[in-house]
C-alpha cells in the first residue's frame, strides 16, 4: 500500500462531521436559492404563457436541476473529506507526538504525507520535541535527587 494513502475514511469525526454538515447546509441553501430564482426567471421570461405550461416548464427544469445536484453531492462530500485529511491528519500526528512526550517517551520526528498542510509547523514542532529529553521512569536511579543537586521536576512540590 502506498505511503500516501490513509487507512481510515474519518480521522477526526468531530471536525470532519462539522465540515460535512456545513457542506450539506450550503448545498440545501444553494438548491433552494437556485430553485426560487429559476421560478422567478421562468415567470419573468414567459409572462404570457399559460399557467399550466409554466408549471410544466418549471417542474421539468427543477427536476433536472435537482437530479444533477443530488448526483454531485456525494462527490462534493467525498472531496471535502479527502481535503480535510490534509489538515486533520497532521493535527492528529501533532497530538500523538505531544501526548507521547507528556508521558515521558522519547520524541519521534513527525513526518507528514505529501500534500499535507502545516509542514512548516511540523518542522518547528520537531525542533522543539528533539530538545525535550525523555522523562526518567518513576523509581529509577536517575529519579533520585539529593540536597547537593539542583532540584528536578520530580523533587519539587
Amino acid at each position: 500500500m502506498s505511503r500516501n494513502k490513509r487507512g481510515r475514511k474519518y480521522i477526526d469525526k468531530k471536525v470532519q462531521g462539522i465540515l460535512i454538515r456545513r457542506l450539506m447546509t450550503h448545498w440545501v441553501v444553494f438548491v433552494i436559492a437556485v430553485s426560487v430564482v429559476s421560478v422567478i426567471l421562468q415567470v419573468l421570461f414567459n409572462p404570457f404563457a399559460d399557467f399550466e405550461q409554466q408549471l410544466m416548464q418549471i417542474r421539468n427544469m427543477l427536476v433536472t436541476f435537482l437530479a444533477v445536484s443530488i448526483v454531485v453531492l456525494p462527490l462534493f462530500i467525498n472531496d471535502t473529506i479527502k481535503l480535510s485529511h490534509r489538515f486533520v491528519g497532521p493535527v492528529m500526528r501533532f497530538r500523538v507526538a505531544i501526548r507521547e512526550v507528556a508521558e515521558g517517551k522519547q520524541a519521534r520526528p513527525i513526518v507528514l504525507r505529501a500534500g499535507d498542510f502545516w509542514n512548516d509547523f511540523a518542522d518547528e514542532l520537531n525542533a522543539v520535541l528533539m530538545r525535550v529529553p525523555p522523562l526518567p521512569l518513576e523509581g529509577s536511579a536517575t529519579d533520585v535527587s539529593t540536597d547537593d543537586k539542583e532540584p528536578t521536576l520530580h523533587s519539587v512540590g
